[in-house]
């Protein structure tokens, strides 16, 4: 009996490098030996190719289409009404996993009218986030909207992972003015680094919105805000935001 697999490319993928292919190989190695003894027994033929399928799957890095590029969003652009605000062909694609970095908060936007989002280094953490694909010619209206020509913000480019096991590398940006370790938890933000509700409220939004880990929105939830009073709803404000750009 023949089995034909039929597999549907949803998305563009590549392998990682030279290192991962050589371990790649490897753990195939070791799997065939075990496989060969274990055949005859419990392992059914099937079973084992599925299971190097899988490897294969989680050795793929995904790549954006041509003419797209891959950016990772962790603050406000987390809400689609957000990004699409100034970068409309923004399509989201999944939510990652970006190690050795943490969540933190940094200067102050008087748009916001508080502390903005930004990533520090940290070893041993983790942080969640979305990975949107948009058109290269919204590259300089995202570097816009996060002032890197008026350095407020720098790019970074950072390799995310989702929960199936894909690698992403993506654009992602970084406050300019580092954020030191304060307490280990986000009630103990000093009053100058705490964002608006508002603010907050975005992020949220999005993070449910982009179906982050349910911990990790109790972890944003658990942030403390610092109560500035915008006098207005996040949807006014986002339809202020959206005739500003259109004036523009």
């Amino acid at each position: 009996m023949h089995i034909y697999m039929q597999t549907r490319v949803t998305e563009y993928t590549r392998p990682v490098g030279s290192k991962c292919k050589q371990k790649l190989l490897l753990a195939a190695h070791q799997h065939t030996s075990t496989a060969a003894q274990q055949v005859s027994g419990r392992m059914r033929p099937f079973s084992y190719l599925c299971m190097l399928l899988n490897i294969l799957v989680m050795a793929e890095e995904v790549v954006a289409a041509k003419g797209k590029f891959l950016y990772f969003a962790y603050g406000s652009n987390l809400l689609d009404k957000r990004i699409h605000i100034n970068n409309p062909s923004a399509v989201r694609k999944t939510h990652a996993k970006l190690e050795g970095y943490r969540l933190d908060f940094a200067g102050f936007s008087r748009r916001w009218g508080g502390a903005v989002a930004t990533i520090e280094p940290q070893t041993n953490t983790h942080m969640w986030g979305a990975v949107w694909e948009l058109g290269n010619e919204h590259i300089e209206s995202l570097d816009r909207q996060e002032g890197v020509q008026d350095g407020v913000y720098s790019v970074l480019q950072v390799n995310v992972t989702s929960e199936n096991g894909r690698s992403y590398k993506c654009r992602t940006y970084r406050y300019n003015t580092k954020a030191p370790i304060t307490g280990g938890s986000y009630g103990d933000l000093p009053a100058d680094r705490r964002p608006s509700p508002l603010y907050l409220e975005t992020i949220l939004r999005g993070a449910n919105q982009s179906h982050l880990p349910e911990s990790y929105v109790k972890l944003l939830s658990s942030i403390k805000s610092n109560g500035h009073n915008a006098g207005m709803t996040l949807d006014q404000l986002l339809q202020n935001l959206n005739l500003v750009n259109r004036k523009d």
